[in-house]
């Protein structure tokens, strides 16, 4: 199983990056998995152009977008990982999301057939406001629904602005390390 990890973090060394190290590093997980960072990746804004709604799909940026693209094309399993900013997604997140308007194209108005592919969403925030992860959600729903998957599991660490955050979470994450497992194993 080919595992893509899109991280959207500003901080490549901080919250959600612990939450996500510390799932996809347990000795349980054999789950072959590249990372993108998007932070260090040229990822232009959709202009909304349309350019990717015809025969090739190509986009009129030549940016990074195109190893990203090869990359979701290629996975059975995609993991959005991001801290949430004012209720969503980052802004890099949100664009590299936003750029995915191809693969929509691609597949409700030219009827191609994308591999089938599974999705996670790991989120952390620093309120513990309980809508935090609405936007999310839907922002990731509307993206595996893009790229023909669907989302199949969750982990939101809510509360990371306390100095204590991560221990109410142990249990969410040890069962996120489970699904990963047992994921595996089923496909």
């Amino acid at each position: 199983m080919k595992g893509l990890i899109l991280f959207g973090s500003p901080h490549l060394k901080g919250k959600t990056n612990k939450v996500l190290t510390e799932v996809i590093n347990s000795s349980k997980v054999t789950i072959d998995f590249t990372r993108i960072d998007l932070l260090k990746k040229d990822i232009h804004h959709c202009i909304g152009c349309n350019q990717c709604n015809t025969g090739d799909f190509s986009c009129i940026y030549n940016d990074d977008m195109v190893e990203i693209y090869k990359a979701i094309e290629g996975a059975d399993l995609i993991i959005l990982a991001t801290p949430i900013y004012f209720n969503s997604v980052t802004s890099i997140m949100k664009t590299m999301i936003d750029r995915c308007q191809r693969f929509y194209n691609m597949k409700v108005n030219h009827g191609f057939k994308l591999k089938k592919k599974k999705g996670i969403l790991i989120g952390t925030a620093g309120s513990k406001l309980p809508k935090s992860f609405d936007s999310f959600l839907n922002v990731g729903d509307y993206f595996f629904l893009s790229v023909n998957g669907q989302i199949e599991k969750t982990l939101f660490v809510n509360g990371t602005d306390q100095k204590d955050y991560f221990n109410p979470h142990l249990d969410a994450v040890q069962e996120m390390e489970k699904f990963l497992c047992t994921i595996h194993k089923d496909s």
